[in-house]
């Protein structure tokens, strides 16, 4: 059986709607299923010309006890303001949910085509166990491995549980793209969800995670015609993770990277900490690594493009051993850095600047000895070592004399 329904309001531009009532009998008489099905638009006469529309589809099956809501609506006023989204609602003898989007099909907004937002709601049994990752471009451009809270990829095959998720993010593209260009691009976001524990990870029912970050990406420069002439540019990056409640981990970092007149001049530095203890894919705990200071990023990124081109097989012997050399080189000042950023993860301790403090004290009357500022990494490193070796052994001989 079906019917057609219309609904009017007396100024015909505020809504209308019309829809299709079904219902479904069984074999002796009794009324099986209920469905309503639809189209509703706002501030017109005509669908094509509305503000805002949407499909509408309902049921409740009788036989089965399931109800289920799904709703799809796009918003475009004069294409200035777009947008688009998705509700749904579900309830089972088992199960149900409600989502205003999802984490892989979010509500999306776009202002004057300059402006992005997205957001999503869930909450019920379909809610998933991992935040969702950040945008590659973020993630491409300063190599970032995000912790065990994080999915992976950008689909949903990872299970769903039961609790809600939350998440909101912005992104701002600005500036002229002609001859003389200055883009601004900025990006921000934030993802909650409480989930139920179906790991052996912690004693309680159920296990929040969040993320929250800032982009930003600015440039300016030249472009003639195909061809684009960077003058400077600089880009950063800050975000934060967490787990909760025990065992609780805390990850954060903070990265920013800058070019001027096409990389005459260029730097970039990463840093990260990590506090308390996460969760492993099997249910293991794992121990953060504290603060980490990396500064030979770019470094690292030359020498695999070097790398790239050595084994592409379109140079000859003499230009793949002088590549060879400037890799070999690469491969020294990574090193190099590397032990610096080992002396500087000192810097939250208090042996650095003590050791610091003994090296200038013991070297004050010697005219040949090296500033401490002027020592190697590793020269730095093994002094640290050799002090925290001295004050571990004066404290023995203290604590034995007391005995």
């Amino acid at each position: 059986f079906w019917a057609g329904i219309g609904v009017y309001f007396v100024k015909p531009k505020l809504v209308q709607a019309e829809a299709q009532l079904g219902m479904k009998f069984g074999p002796y008489g009794g009324l099986s299923k209920v469905s309503l099905d639809g189209l509703v638009y706002f501030l017109s006469e005509k669908e094509d010309d509305s503000f805002i529309r949407g499909q509408l589809a309902m049921f409740y099956d009788f036989d089965n006890d399931i109800f289920r809501t799904d709703a799809d609506f796009i918003a475009d006023l004069h294409g200035k303001v777009k947008g688009k989204g998705k509700f749904s609602l579900f309830k089972g003898p088992e199960s149900w949910y409600f989502n205003l989007g999802t984490v892989k099909k979010q509500v999306h907004l776009t202002i004057m085509d300059k402006i992005d937002a997205y957001t999503y709601f869930m909450l019920g049994d379909s809610v998933p166990t991992y935040l969702p990752p950040l945008d590659p471009e973020i993630t491409n451009k300063f190599n970032v491995t995000q912790s065990g809270a994080t999915a992976t990829d950008n689909t949903e095959a990872f299970s769903n549980g039961t609790g809600f998720a939350f998440g909101a993010k912005l992104g701002v593209d600005l500036g002229p793209k002609k001859f003389i260009y200055a883009n601004v691009t900025l990006k921000g976001g934030t993802d909650a969800l409480v989930v139920r524990n179906r790991t052996e990870c912690g004693d309680r029912e159920y296990r929040g995670k969040g993320q929250t970050y800032l982009y930003m990406d600015l440039g300016a420069g030249v472009k003639p015609r195909k061809k684009k002439y960077c003058i400077v540019e600089f880009s950063a990056l800050t975000m934060l993770e967490a787990e909760f409640p025990d065992p609780y981990f805390i990850v954060g970092r903070v990265d920013f990277r800058y070019s001027v007149l096409g990389g005459l001049f260029s730097g970039d530095a990463h840093a990260k900490f990590d506090i308390g203890k996460h969760c492993g894919p099997n249910g293991e705990l794992i121990e953060g690594e504290g603060f980490t200071f990396d500064k030979s990023f770019e470094k690292k990124k030359l020498k695999d493009a070097l790398k790239d081109l050595l084994d592409s097989g379109e140079l000859d012997d003499e230009e793949k051993s002088e590549l060879q050399e400037d890799i070999d080189d690469l491969n020294k000042e990574i090193e190099e850095a590397k032990k610096n950023d080992e002396v500087g993860n000192y810097d939250s301790e208090t042996v650095y600047p003590e050791a610091q403090k003994d090296y200038e004290e013991t070297h004050k009357n010697d005219k040949n000895a090296k500033k401490w500022n002027e020592l190697s990494g590793d020269e730095k490193l093994k002094y640290i070592n050799d002090y925290k070796d001295k004050v571990a052994k004066k404290k023995e001989e203290e604590e034995k004399k007391k005995a």
